[in-house]
């Protein structure tokens, strides 16, 4: 029955929620997937696994240090800006190119001595 032919608020709610839920459950059809079951577990359980806070921190932790390690391994030596005699003399007479090599040097120094030491 067409609205404002005596249907009611609560005939309109049902004629409305019906419609939605043709519309959703069409979209939802379309898009789902089926899985077979595994046969290892019963059925209505799940394998999901939840991490612990100790194993967040650990893998946050793991993660950074790698972080910082593929910096250093891609650290570049820039030229530095004039601001005084001092910074005027270094990039003329020790050029990027000197103090990048340098710089590779003391890295390469320091690792050794840290997995030495270690």
């Amino acid at each position: 029955m067409p609205y404002g032919y005596g249907s009611s608020n609560r005939e309109r709610g049902a004629d409305r929620n019906r419609s939605q839920t043709t519309s959703k459950s069409k979209g939802i059809s379309a898009s789902k997937t089926t899985s077979r079951p595994n046969p290892h577990t019963s059925s209505g359980s799940s394998n999901t696994t939840v991490a612990t806070g100790n194993q967040i921190r650990a893998s946050k932790a793991k993660v950074t240090a790698a972080v910082g390690k593929s910096q250093l391994d891609n650290a570049k030596v820039k030229s530095i800006p004039v601001t005084g005699p001092v910074s005027l003399v270094t990039n003329i007479f020790l050029g990027t190119k000197t103090r990048q090599k340098m710089f590779e040097r003391n890295r390469k120094f320091y690792r050794r001595r840290n997995t030495i030491t270690s």
